[in-house]
Formats: structure tokens, sequence, C-alpha cells
């Protein structure tokens, strides 16, 4: 490793110890620099909540009669049935910006339907 390297390392290893932090430091060499008593702590994974039990494709075959045939300027109202608004929009959304591109689309939410001006 260069000079520099070496000279980044060490002031930064001299910054962890200033604040009397643990670490341990593995460097591309193979080098190991450790302070104190490190812990490994897993993270919880994420997860993310369940669908409404709806097959794949199912809320896009919803929506698409309503999008396709828009030209700018025009608004059409698309029934949220069985679909949660803000998923509906969010799907919606991102199918529009996908096939019109971003900014082409303007999205009012109801809990009846949702309301969709197509900008571009």
């Amino acid at each position: 490793m260069s000079k520099l390297h070496n000279r980044s390392i060490d002031i930064a290893l001299n910054i962890l110890t200033a604040l009397d932090a643990s670490y341990v430091v593995t460097l591309p060499d193979g080098t190991r620099h450790t302070r104190g008593e490190v812990v490994g702590v897993k993270k919880a994974r994420r997860r993310r909540p369940m669908r409404d039990n709806r097959k794949y494709g199912e809320m896009s075959a919803h929506y698409r009669p309503y999008l396709q045939p828009l030209i700018p300027g025009q608004i059409t109202k698309v029934p949220c049935d069985r679909f949660k608004p803000a998923h509906l929009s969010s799907s919606l959304s991102a199918w529009a910006c996908t096939n019109w591109g971003t900014g082409s689309v303007m999205v009012a939410a109801s809990k009846e339907h949702i309301e969709v001006m197509r900008v571009k």
C-alpha cells in the first residue's frame, strides 16, 4: 500500500481510538487492526407486508383498460374495487412512468376511485 493509504489508515485509527470506540478493521492486504471487544450484531430483516392475496398481474389487469387509451390532457377514474387506494395509486403511477415517462401523470386518490390525468 502507498504512503498516502497508510497515513489515511493511521489517521482513521487514531480518530476511532480518540472516540474510545471498539473496532475491527481488515485491510485489503489482510492486515487486521482491532481494539476492544467487538460483538457482531445480526440485523433483523425487514419484511415487506403481505399483499392482499392477489395473483401476479391482477392489479395491472384491473387498471390497464382505463389507462391505455388516455391521451395527454385526458382524465379518467379508476375504481378501487377490492384494492387499497394507496397500492392501486402506486402501481398505476409506476406503470405510467414506465410506459409514458417520468412525470407523465397526475394522480388523486379517494376511497372509491383514483383520478388519473395524463400530462404528457
